[in-house]
């Protein structure tokens, strides 16, 4: 039964676990952190295969890779471009950002690259924690 003594006692009693998990949150903060693969590029489009004159039409091209990062140990190489990450097609970036998602530090990624007239398969890259500081622009 609803009345104003129950429900002044309810309305304190969720102020007062609201306030507490207000304050071990804010003693606590969570740390968010993304796996991190050391490249840099953007995604394929018309403009950029007769910009470049790419051979191939849709993907990730590669720009810069950063100095011993996981696609620096796997052998990537400005210039790359990325056709599949995980068995999935990429066309756009939501395509590659789908997969990473997914991911955490520690994990593996494999890509289907191609590199010149090749198209290798890199397995496993593994995934790491951002660094402070890198050396490809932004």
């Amino acid at each position: 039964m609803h009345n104003p003594t129950n429900t002044a006692i309810s309305f304190v009693l969720l102020i007062a676990v609201v306030g507490a998990a207000f304050s071990y949150v804010s003693g606590n903060p969570v740390e968010f952190v993304e796996p991190w693969l050391g490249i840099k590029g953007q995604i394929i489009t018309g403009a950029l295969v007769d910009e470049l004159s790419l051979a191939q039409n849709q993907g990730f091209l590669i720009t810069c890779i950063e100095p011993d990062s996981p696609a620096d140990n796997e052998g990537l190489r400005a210039g790359d471009i990325i056709t599949e990450v995980d068995g999935v097609t990429v066309i756009g970036i939501d395509d590659i950002a789908g997969v990473l998602e997914q991911k955490g530090i520690g994990d593996s990624v494999s890509f289907r690259i191609v590199r010149g007239t090749e198209q290798p398969t890199i397995d496993p890259l593994i995934l790491v924690d951002r660094p402070d500081t890198m050396t490809c622009p932004p």
